[in-house]
């Protein structure tokens, strides 16, 4: 039985193994990418796939939904981010709803624009270390 208490309940966690991601625990973008014009996610380890395949998070309706969540107000964050210099996680906190997908379509969108404007390195400014931009 698991202890009551947060911190020896996470050491026992760790210790076995987990498969599926605990988004509080974990940093999901590590193990997740997207299709960028699909919508659909695509495991970049064991642990991604596993969630994907168990929450069952590429079922076509969550893909649609993915894809009507981009609009002119996603777009109009980009640019502040520009103008602010606001990191991708400042922009679009964890709460809000599809906040991997949009952080990923984000990055996916102005990493080019970042990176001749700003004289960012976009693959550590904005810590997408394991941002895989697939577009297909």
């Amino acid at each position: 039985m698991p202890s009551l208490d947060p911190e020896s309940w996470q050491k026992e966690l760790d210790t076995e193994g987990p498969l599926l991601l605990n988004p509080y625990f974990d940093s999901p973008e590590e193990h997740i990418t997207f299709d960028r014009y699909t919508g659909v996610p695509e495991p970049l380890t064991e642990r991604g796939k596993a969630t994907i395949e168990c929450c069952e998070l590429d079922r076509p309706s969550l893909a649609f939904r993915r894809l009507d969540s981009i609009d002119e107000g996603l777009y109009a964050i980009g640019y502040r981010m520009l103008q602010q210099t606001l990191t991708v996680e400042e922009a679009i906190p964890a709460t809000k709803e599809f906040s991997m997908w949009r952080r990923f379509v984000i990055r996916y969108e102005f990493q080019a624009v970042w990176a001749v404007n700003q004289g960012f390195d976009s693959q550590t400014d904005f810590g997408t270390s394991s941002l895989d931009v697939r577009g297909r």
